[in-house]
């Protein structure tokens, strides 16, 4: 079942909007998992797209890898996460064709509006449509997100 809304703690935010400001102007891509809508830990994977500008191919070792230790985990894949370097914050033709993991939500990394930092945005992408979720983020590692 897709999440209603998508929890992170604001160090793993911090760490997704860093890596994708890092690799400017290639776009980042990754697994967030955990249980729910609480994202337990950020899977990064490395972006093998022949133009890493225009769209991303998640590395296949890295991303079975990844998957591996979710299920070892008891986890499941709340969201796939990807950058948008150029915008806009909301998923591309591209990205809902190519999209296979249907209880995951989509999380894209974008300028916000007036393109002085970026912002990630969560989505629920049922067949065509799309419906932006909420991203609530807490302080502290630790906490029972859970709860939230």
């Amino acid at each position: 079942m897709t999440p209603d809304r998508l929890i992170l703690i604001s160090e793993q935010l911090d760490f997704i909007l860093h890596s994708a400001y890092n690799a400017l102007p290639d776009e980042v891509c990754g697994f967030l998992a955990g249980v729910g809508g609480c994202v337990h830990q950020v899977y990064p994977i490395r972006n093998v797209a022949p133009f890493p500008t225009q769209r991303f191919l998640m590395d296949d070792r890295e991303q079975i890898d990844a998957l591996i230790d979710i299920t070892r985990r008891g986890w499941q894949v709340v969201a796939i996460y990807h950058s948008h370097p150029t915008g806009p914050p909301t998923p591309s033709c591209r990205d809902l064709v190519e999209a296979t993991y249907p209880d995951a939500l989509m999380a894209i990394i974008a300028p916000d509006d007036h393109a002085r930092a970026l912002r990630l945005r969560a989505y629920a992408v049922h067949g065509k449509g799309l419906l932006e979720i909420p991203v609530l983020v807490t302080g502290e590692a630790g906490q029972n997100l859970d709860a939230l």
